[in-house]
């Protein structure tokens, strides 16, 4: 009956750790659901182990330095509670769902991530429809009279996230992990790639788009391939995205505001570090979230390597490269599925709090390493 019982609890614990990443709100409430979600099963966690249930895969310790070396050194700068919280509460998913799924058959898991797939994409869809039916007044009111960049008032604020870029972010995550959970769970998933291509499409984030296409392009032609494909391949791409860019694109977009950004943001960073390079750049770094504070442009990084960097460290950003390594090593690489979107997309937004971003790579982890051998 004990046994019994314990079993029930991994398997309640594993559920609601990774469904809840779905419960996500940074605009609504003062504290996303998922946060407590964590909370309360992290919790759970510890007093399974207090009674002696102590197994847990090697790899799900991985992000364990990240997360402490954000714990020791972020509350010396001036980033708030909450921005710390975040990205540290978001790599403690990887080793709870570990932790969970470790003791769960290949059917228990199938399930909840069936379940995972599917509220994310009732979760994220009705982000797109309060984003389309309750815009901001004050962006619908100039509408009225502005004649550019009127499809604003459909990115900016809902009931997750503050901006659109940030739902495209997520909305990537689970395009490209369905792809690779599909291969494993023999399953089309094809309802539910169709409704995250048009959710998507509706963030009207471009760089999201881009990432998507790029992302269905590696999945399908490029994995896999040797070396010598990859080099010659990707000659030929980048000389036909110049072509194209020159040709085509760059007349549309040479004054939209967005675009230019980017290069004013980049040319900023450069600045910065020419002027202001310090030691606590390379131990601390200015603060979460706080990027946009010492860049002259006035703007976070949007970039989300560059902004790691800039806002907890070097060694912050070495540590967490290191850790994308590990977890490539340990998924036999087919985390990059995820990682060549995903990069491509926090051009234009970055999150600190991302834990469909962890649960999703410990999962091809965990696929990697146990569940196809099971």
């Amino acid at each position: 009956m004990e046994k019994q019982i314990n079993h029930k609890l991994y398997y309640y614990g594993g559920f609601w750790t990774i469904v809840g990443t779905a419960l996500i709100s940074h605009t609504v409430l003062t504290i996303p659901p998922a946060l407590l979600i964590i909370g309360i099963t992290s919790l759970l966690a510890l007093i399974l182990v207090a009674c002696g249930n102590t197994r847990i895969p090697v790899y799900a310790l991985i992000t364990i330095p990240f997360m402490l070396y954000l714990s020791v050194t972020q509350p010396f700068t001036s980033a708030s509670l909450r921005n710390i919280v975040g990205p540290i509460a978001g790599a403690f998913f990887f080793p709870v769902v570990l932790y969970y799924i470790n003791r769960l058959s290949k059917k228990q898991i199938l399930t909840i991530v069936h379940y995972f797939i599917t509220i994310s994409i009732i979760a994220l869809t009705f982000e797109t429809l309060y984003r389309y039916i309750f815009p901001p007044p004050e962006l619908v009111e100039r509408a009225l009279w502005a004649t550019e960049n009127n499809f604003y008032m459909y990115k900016m604020r809902s009931l997750m996230y503050s901006c659109s870029n940030g739902a495209a972010i997520h909305m990537v995550i689970i395009l490209f992990f369905t792809y690779y959970w599909s291969e494993y769970s023999n399953k089309n998933y094809k309802f539910a790639k169709f409704f995250l291509f048009l959710i998507i499409a509706l963030t009207l984030s471009r760089t999201a788009w881009l990432g998507t296409i790029v992302g269905i392009i590696y999945v399908k032609f490029l994995r896999n391939k040797s070396t010598v494909y990859w080099i010659t391949s990707g000659i030929m791409v980048l000389m036909l995205m110049t072509l194209t860019f020159f040709s085509f694109i760059y007349t549309i977009i040479k004054d939209d505001g967005s675009f230019l950004s980017k290069f004013e943001i980049a040319n900023s960073v450069i600045e910065y570090y020419k002027s202001t390079f310090t030691f606590k750049d390379i131990f601390f770094g200015v603060g979460i979230y706080n990027s946009d504070e010492v860049l002259s442009v006035g703007l976070a990084a949007h970039s989300f390597l560059i902004q790691l960097s800039i806002e907890t460290g070097f060694v912050s950003l070495a540590l967490f490269i290191l850790m994308l390594f590990q977890m490539g090593y340990y998924s036999n690489w087919k985390i990059s599925i995820i990682l060549v979107p995903f990069f491509i997309t926090t051009l234009s937004a970055t999150l600190s709090f991302m834990p469909c971003f962890y649960v999703a790579i410990a999962l091809m982890c965990f696929a990697e390493k146990t569940l196809i051998n099971k």
